[in-house]
């Protein structure tokens, strides 16, 4: 395959294709917390026999220097659904105020393959060698939304040590095999016993639990494998600084099916405050007390040693 970069008009050998002729300005949120405009790229990675559709979040060029890490944003979905359209929202505002240029995808999921086959993970993988060439000198990170945020920890702990330098779960689905206890149990209505404590804040009724089950199980086939998947991301291999943020009040993930990267694997937890709810993932809460991205710039300026420059204009958020 050939790698068209137009910037340096210069073409090589590489498994992925890029069109830099198709830069749009997103419009700005009705909040302005950033003066940055965003251009996306829409880019052709291909992995093997499969075209993979993404499009590329950057600051504008009228932002030069803007730019200090990248990041692999995977999309949530109930492991089956959602593209690189997904979560257009929290996309722009990593971009605007966070200083990071981001990658959003259509791999492969349940839509398309199971999860025994491999194949979302081989095109995760080319998708972080994209981004590692295309931006050879900046950090490279790994955000995941939802089921994203499974795929991200799976795919911090397949690399080589070294390859990530951050990853940041937003209400990740990171124990597979507790989400489907936890959804078997709101289709049986089982409540807990008379002096028993009740595990989970808030239920999702029948119907919804087995529509998000149902989908789970086509990725994943069975529980054996949901099991084998959990285990994969149970412990965080190479260390990777890791930023966790969850919903006080998510009927998708409840605590128990994030535990784990809370123990083994956050640098730092944010828990949302009890009226959050899964929609964290695809929209940060416009309230300011609740709106994270300024706690990613944070902790993207901590972990990878960000020095404030008097070259650079950039403003995280507004004042």
């Amino acid at each position: 395959y050939l790698a068209l970069d137009s910037i340096r008009n210069l073409q090589v050998k590489l498994p992925f294709i890029e069109n830099h002729n198709m830069g749009i300005h997103s419009s700005k949120p009705e909040e302005c917390r950033s003066t940055i405009e965003v251009d996306v790229h829409e880019i052709i990675v291909a992995n093997e026999e499969y075209d993979i559709a993404c499009k590329l979040w950057i600051p504008s060029s009228d932002h030069d220097g803007s730019v200090r890490a990248t990041a692999l944003f995977l999309h949530g979905g109930m492991f089956s659904t959602g593209d690189l359209n997904s979560h257009k929202a929290v996309t722009t505002a990593l971009v605007k105020e966070s200083g990071l240029a981001v990658l959003t995808a259509s791999f492969c999921d349940g839509s398309s393959t199971t999860f025994e086959t491999g194949k979302t993970l081989s095109d995760l993988k080319a998708l972080s060698s994209y981004m590692k060439f295309r931006f050879p000198k900046l950090p490279f990170g790994v955000i995941g939304s939802s089921s994203g945020g499974y795929f991200a920890l799976l795919l911090c702990n397949s690399l080589n040590a070294g390859d990530v330098q951050f990853c940041i779960p937003l209400a990740p689905v990171a124990n597979p095999l507790a989400r489907a206890h936890y959804l078997k149990h709101c289709i049986d209505r089982t409540t807990p016993l008379q002096n028993e404590k009740d595990l989970y804040l808030s239920r999702h009724s029948p119907e919804k639990a087995q529509f998000i089950l149902n989908n789970q199980l086509k990725f994943f086939e069975s529980f054996k494998q949901m099991r084998l998947a959990s285990e994969a991301v149970r412990e965080n291999v190479h260390r990777i600084p890791t930023l966790l943020i969850v919903g006080g009040n998510d009927k998708n993930v409840p605590p128990n099916v994030y535990e784990t990267v809370q123990k083994e694997w956050a640098t730092r937890t944010i828990v949302l405050g009890l009226g959050v709810g899964h929609e964290l993932q695809n929209e940060p809460p416009k309230e300011p007390h609740l709106y994270y991205i300024p706690d990613i710039y944070r902790f993207l300026k901590t972990e990878l040693s960000w020095e404030e420059s008097s070259s650079v204009v950039y403003r995280p958020w507004c004042r």
